[in-house]
């Protein structure tokens, strides 16, 4: 299932969550300048010939500031802190998206899995001369039921039949920094008793989604093609990864033939290493070049879709290298 197209695990490092400020506000008196006061932006340098006077004087301002001036919530690429996107953002294939009158429109297949204006240019009513202004706004998928914005999440309309651990699909403008001007009071309102009604219960068991500590952590019941790279272009479905299942089986090149490997019937599913907590941790993937979970490397794990799939996680890797 992961066989690598080179010794690179074609990852990035986890965006960083909570930044602490690193520039300072200098006050100091303009002399006659009409009574006014500059304000002047420097920042703390660790050279060797730095005074430790100078330190003092930095964490005494840190400390003046409290913690709600320190630790502020970030807002990324990946959405804000508390309500990240969801989903593999930087997969290569595609996905379609209905739109109304049954209008169909092919998306890139990581489409809304990161903060971007998907919208514009696809959307049907995005076409023309005066699209209307939401047209350029950044959305992108969250989860409803962890997502602590005082402006709830909508309901996917483009993708009605998609899942996200067994829920429905929802989408936040509010994460990426943008108002939302798409929705409407009403949407909003029936949005929040959604929610409450959907994360209060637990999710349809229609599909095997991983164990609670580990859950698969990509959107399913999305059509389309995903590509994978086994030293060359392999098409896999557009869910592939987002529950448990045996993927490899039948279309892994290592998976066609008369004698595969016992691994290619053993199911998996792509998940969060950060929320993972089970014994058997999971592995990186090298097949899906460039793909990352909110900017972070992208892992696939067995375990969690079963007992006693330990050993087929050890012969995965051993393919690998």
């Amino acid at each position: 299932m992961q066989l690598p197209a080179s010794d690179s695990d074609h990852a990035s490092v986890p965006a960083n969550r909570w930044n602490g400020p690193k520039t300072f506000l200098l006050l100091f008196s303009g002399g006659m300048c009409l009574g006014a006061c500059v304000m002047y932006g420097f920042q703390s340098l660790h050279a060797s010939n730095a005074s430790v006077g100078s330190d003092d004087m930095v964490e005494e301002y840190l400390s003046s500031l409290g913690s709600d001036a320190i630790e502020e919530p970030t807002q990324s690429k990946y959405g804000t802190d508390g309500c990240e996107c969801i989903g593999i953002d930087g997969k290569e294939g595609s996905t379609v998206g209905t739109f109304k009158g049954g209008k169909t429109v092919s998306f890139p297949a990581d489409v809304g899995n990161s903060c971007d204006a998907w919208d514009a240019g696809k959307n049907p009513a995005c076409v023309g001369d005066s699209p209307p202004d939401w047209c350029t706004k950044k959305w992108c998928y969250v989860d409803p039921c962890t997502c602590s914005l005082s402006v709830p999440p909508k309901p996917s309309d483009m993708f009605p039949k998609a899942t996200y651990h067994g829920r429905s699909l929802y989408y936040s403008y509010a994460t990426c920094g943008a108002k939302d001007s798409y929705s409407g009071d009403s949407k909003t309102t029936k949005a929040k008793v959604l929610i409450e009604k959907e994360c209060a219960t637990p999710p349809a068991a229609t599909k095997n989604i991983g164990k609670s500590a580990c859950l698969c952590a990509a959107i399913a019941d999305r059509s389309g093609t995903t590509i994978m790279n086994y030293g060359g272009p392999v098409t896999f479905d557009g869910c592939v990864g987002s529950f448990c299942s045996p993927w490899d089986k039948g279309t892994n090149p290592k998976c066609v033939g008369d004698s595969p490997p016992d691994w290619c019937s053993q199911s998996w599913c792509y998940v969060d290493p950060e929320a993972c907590d089970i014994s058997t941790a999971p592995s990186v993937s090298k097949a899906m070049i460039g793909a990352t979970i909110q900017g972070g490397p992208l892992y696939f794990s067995y375990a969690t879709c079963e007992e006693g799939a330990d050993e087929a996680e050890k012969e995965q890797e051993e393919e690998e290298e």
